[in-house]
């Protein structure tokens, strides 16, 4: 019976991925020279097998039950742990793991709502959303390292809430308030769906 299937590697490195989290807090608690530096570099390295098993996945059709269970609770929780052991550290922290909790909720209710109205694909992804991702992503990475920094922590923070913000009023205007006001959503499928009917028209 053969042990390793190439199929087997997006859910490899998710668990590797979860191994990670507990790692990354040791590193960064575990106060010894450049302890930050191993701690970023973790971060970092579980970003990155993060963006290499969904590629894998969606490339070579290897998507699984597991896959889809383990990926996103690996992504949640080295998330997690980053924003509550910053939080720990500096007040920065705090706000900035707040404010991530309170996207995520809203982010969720909203998408539950737009499903229970029968908006399909209503939220697709906008540059501004990638943009905010990318934001945080980039300040929990800079904060990581300086966190003692008070000025830099502030100036990384405050930047990071006013692109959260931003991205809500893009997302709440061109979705949220279209969908109220009956105006023609963005939904890729219903697109599709009326050019085959004009075509077969």
């Amino acid at each position: 019976m053969k042990l390793f299937k190439a199929k087997n590697i997006p859910n490899m490195l998710s668990i590797l991925r979860l191994l990670m989290v507990p790692l990354f807090v040791f590193l960064f608690f575990y106060e010894f020279e450049n302890h930050q530096y191993w701690a970023l570099g973790v971060f970092l390295l579980a970003s990155a097998t993060d963006v290499l098993d969904g590629w894998l996945a969606r490339r070579f059709n290897w998507v699984s039950d597991l896959g889809k269970i383990i990926d996103p609770l690996a992504d949640k929780l080295m998330q997690f742990a980053a924003c509550v052991s910053l939080a720990i550290k500096t007040r920065y922290g705090l706000m900035l793991a707040i404010a991530i909790f309170v996207k995520d909720i809203l982010m969720t209710a909203g998408g539950v709502y737009l499903a229970k109205k029968g908006a399909r694909s209503l939220v697709v992804a906008k540059w501004y959303g990638k943009l905010n991702t990318v934001c945080l992503a980039l300040a929990v990475c800079l904060l990581i390292l300086f966190y003692q920094n008070e000025t830099l922590a502030a100036a990384v923070t405050y930047t990071a809430l006013g692109m959260m913000v931003f991205t809500f009023i893009m997302y709440f205007s061109n979705v949220f308030l279209k969908f109220v006001k009956n105006e023609p959503a963005e939904d890729p499928a219903a697109q599709n769906e009326a050019g085959e009917a004009g075509r077969n028209g």
